[in-house]
């Protein structure tokens, strides 16, 4: 379809004519498309992904506390779980010593009641491999409250023999209620 020149030279209606197909948009005044439709190009930046980017930085920060707090609670059970831990290394240690008196103040009330020194003493004897041990290692330890249970292995001159031994804390201290070794008690 051709129109007549206009005065000026702009085609009738103040607008462009239709494009291919017919189509075109229509005419607002300044000859521009209206906003919204094709062609039209917003000046700035594009939104719509602020909201996003806000939820995905909260999500990281809550996934940074939990791995920082199971660390952190990971940290105090292995704390609190090996806290007795030393004092059986103690016990030992004052047994390699010799030192039966400080290894008996070791050993809970009710033990210390029906053992004096001496007999203390005999009752390690009759374990060699404690009476000889030369180093300990302590593989496993359960903590249930205020009663710790420790196994490992005692390093002695005739070879390696397991130990197992349950602690107490009373009072802030840990004393020793039972002592196995190679399975048999310490009585």
């Amino acid at each position: 379809m051709n129109y007549p020149q206009q005065p000026g030279g702009f085609p009738p209606g103040g607008g462009y004519p239709p494009g291919p197909g017919g189509g075109g948009f229509p005419q607002q005044p300044g000859g521009f498309p209206p906003p919204g439709q094709q062609g039209f190009q917003v000046a700035g930046p594009q939104g719509g992904n602020d909201g996003t980017k806000k939820w995905l930085l909260i999500g990281c920060g809550i996934l940074l506390l939990l791995i920082g707090g199971c660390a952190l609670g990971g940290y105090f059970c292995y704390s609190a779980a090996t806290q007795s831990k030393p004092h059986a290394e103690a016990f030992l240690s004052d047994l390699r010593a010799g030192n039966f008196p400080s290894a008996l103040q070791r050993m809970d009330s009710g033990y210390q009641s029906t053992h004096t020194v001496a007999t203390f003493q005999n009752a390690v004897t009759q374990l060699p491999a404690l009476m000889n041990n030369t180093d300990s290692t302590f593989t496993n330890v359960q903590a249930n409250n205020n009663t710790h249970s420790l196994n490992g292995t005692l390093t002695t001159p005739s070879g390696p023999a397991s130990i197992s031994m349950t602690l107490v804390e009373q009072g802030g201290h840990f004393y020793i209620t039972q002592v196995i070794v190679n399975g048999r008690g310490l009585n």
